[in-house]
Order: C-alpha cells, then structure tokens, then sequence
C-alpha cells in the first residue's frame, strides 16, 4: 500500500491531480526550471558586478516605490519567466482535451466544469509556485548582500506571483477556442480588462489611503492592510471572469432561447471596467473592495444550475 507522503490527499480534486502529474513532467516546465536557475545566477552575478543596489540608492534614494517600478536583473527574469513563458504552458490546455472528445467523458465522470478549468489553471499555478520556491535562496542572498528591503520584496514577489495567477486564467480561457488568432484576440481582449480593473483599483487604493498618509516611506499596518484588501479583490475578479469564460465554452448544450455562457462572461468583461469607474468616483475609492466583491459573486454565479431555467425531465445537468 502507497505511503501517504507518496501520492494526493483524496480531498485534492482527481482533475488537479491528473493536471499536476502531467504538468510537472512535460518539456517547457523542466526547461524553464533548469534555465531560470543558470540565468539567475548570471542575474545576480549581474547585479553585484554592477553594484545595481547602489546604482538605486544613487538615482532615487532607495525609495520602495521606485524599486518596485525600476526592476533588476533578477526581478527582469523572474517577470519574463512567470508573466510570458510559464503561461504558455496552458496555451492548448483545453482545446487539446475538446478534440480528443476527453471532456466529455471528464463531466460523464461526474466532474464539474468549474473543476476540470480549476485543475488547468492550478497546476499552473502551482508550477509558478514550485519555480519560485527554487528563487528563494537567490532572494535570501540579495536581501543579505545589502540594499535591499524586505517589505518591498515580499510585495513584488506577491505582485509577480498574483499577476502570474491571473494571466494563467486568460490563457487557459483563451485555449478554449479552436482559431490561433481567436486565442490572441481573446488574450489581448482580456488582458486589457484586467489592467483596467488593476489600474482602477490602484487609484482609487491611492484615493484611500491618501487620507492616512502622504506615502512616507514607513507606512503604518493599516496603510497596508487596505493595499492588501484592494489587490486581493481586483485579483479575484481578474482570475474568475477569464475561468467563467472557459467554464462557459466547456457547455455541452445551450437551447435556442438562452444567451451563451460565454458571451455573457464577455459583456461583463466590457461592463466591469466602466462600472467600477463609476463606483469609483462616486464613492471616492471606498467602495471598490465592495463592487468587486459583488461582482466576483455575479461571475461565479453565471450559468450555475440555480439561475437557469428547468430543463426538460430526464435531462442531466452539469455544472
């Protein structure tokens, strides 16, 4: 009998885990692996025959603010990594299992398509994860070399990682359609969306903590706690719209009479931006932890069994 340290918890969901193991093992992922490592230590041999941290205490003081906008050489290959090369991994995540006609048997199995697209979009996930959890000694080695704050790094590192879950769940919706030049459209369409709801959010974080603090360079907890609250719910609804968007083209039927998943998603992906602006100005920043929370719910809650009509008897339907 396998030990219990040799395979998955039951509770991990069978998709994720058939997702994981395959992940893990194909060509790009070791590539990356092996390469982000050679490069990273030619990063940081950049960075110290550079004196790259002098260099930014020179132009600007050191300030966090522009450490975080004037990345290193490191910082350079671990936004190149995670933000373009390791979501290309989940390019032909879906269409390849809609031609094999795998999907179907996936949902016969009883498996939700709020899970099969959740188990693409965490083995990414987590492949960024193990790639990252292979830089922290690089991390360790910058912080103690000098010049370089915690605080601001951990920040960044959230950042790349956050930004890395997003742009996962454009790509996998975005494998969803047949057409190459559908699956870039469909990454531009929604990577613009993203960056307006995460530049929205950025001001109206700044409306909001502008009345706490003019920016010094210590910044009390609840400065950042409400940081930390913006960005959390402009993440959640940049990550669900793209993976309601794949759920949608995963629907086995749709009757004449209902408008698609899909493009439902679509005109939320169109109305969201120009709602939050709205909601922003109207509430002078306030309020937008709170649209984005209702808004996250209105995604998740698109084309759930409860909010369609009742289907004909004998008819199955899969969620």
């Amino acid at each position: 009998m396998p030990s219990a340290l040799n395979d998955f918890a039951s509770s991990i969901s069978p998709m994720a885990v058939k997702e994981l193991r395959q992940g893990l093992r194909t060509k790009l992922f070791l590539s990356v692996f092996i390469g982000i490592q050679l490069l990273a230590v030619l990063a940081l041999a950049a960075e110290f025959l550079t004196d790259w941290n002098g260099l930014l205490q020179g132009m600007q003081d050191n300030h966090w603010l522009f450490q975080l906008t004037w990345p290193s050489p490191f910082w350079f290959l671990c936004e190149l990594a995670f933000l373009i090369i390791l979501p290309l991994g989940g390019f032909s995540a879906l269409r390849s299992e809609m031609d094999k006609a795998n999907i179907e048997l996936l949902l016969i199995a009883r498996l939700s398509r709020w899970r099969i697209v959740g188990g693409k979009w965490l083995m990414l996930c987590i492949q960024a994860w193990v790639i990252f959890a292979s830089l922290l000694p690089y991390l360790v080695v910058r912080y103690f070399s000098g010049g370089i704050d915690f605080f601001p790094t951990i920040f960044l590192a959230l950042c790349i990682l956050g930004a890395n879950a997003t742009i996962n769940a454009i790509v996998i919706a975005a494998s969803a359609f047949r057409n190459y030049l559908a699956r870039i459209s469909m990454i531009v369409f929604l990577m613009f969306s993203a960056m307006w709801i995460v530049g929205n959010t950025t001001w109206a974080a700044y409306l909001v903590t502008g009345k706490f603090t003019s920016l010094p360079e210590e910044s009390p907890i609840l400065l950042h706690g409400i940081i930390v609250l913006f960005a959390i719910t402009a993440g959640l609804v940049t990550t669900l719209l793209p993976l309601q968007i794949a759920r949608g083209k995963l629907r086995l039927f749709e009757r004449d009479y209902e408008i698609s998943n899909t493009m439902s998603a679509c005109i939320l992906v169109v109305c969201i931006p120009i709602f939050l602006l709205i909601g922003s100005l109207a509430t002078a920043g306030w309020g937008v932890p709170f649209i984005l929370l209702g808004f996250a719910w209105c995604v998740k809650e698109l084309d759930s069994p409860s909010s369609r009509p009742v289907p004909p008897s004998g008819t199955r339907v899969v969620s």
